[in-house]
């Protein structure tokens, strides 16, 4: 069941990157594609590494844990974007999306393992 949330979220991002662009509301801003990214990613690596947290000794390599959640987060951002470009109708690629998938997923993984207490104290 931990690895529930991230499968969940996967399948969501998955969902929301493969959808016709004219099929989502046009939000204007500075930046809020990116911040999108930031964000969808950073959820991901939280839940990434709430699933690894069941390991016996996430604790004691719980910031081993959150480098190993960066990469795949990043070629799973990867993949999502040239996807957009080769199935999707009116989504193209973007790296600068995929460095803010990276960002997101980076940031998200220090704040967790930093605030990590685990529960049998």
């Amino acid at each position: 069941m931990r690895w529930l949330p991230a499968t969940v979220w996967m399948v969501i991002i998955v969902s929301l990157s493969l959808w016709p662009s004219g099929q989502f509301p046009r939000v204007n801003g500075p930046y809020v594609d990116k911040v999108a990214h930031l964000l969808m990613y950073g959820i991901l690596a939280i839940a990434v590494l709430y699933g690894f947290s069941g390991q016996y000794d996430f604790q004691k390599r719980r910031w081993t844990y959150a480098a190993l959640t960066i990469l795949p987060a990043a070629i799973f951002g990867t993949i999502m974007e040239l996807l957009q470009y080769f199935i999707t109708s009116g989504r193209n690629f973007e790296s600068q999306d995929i460095l803010a998938n990276i960002i997101g997923s980076l940031a998200a993984a220090i704040i967790f393992a930093n605030n990590y207490q685990s529960k049998k104290a």
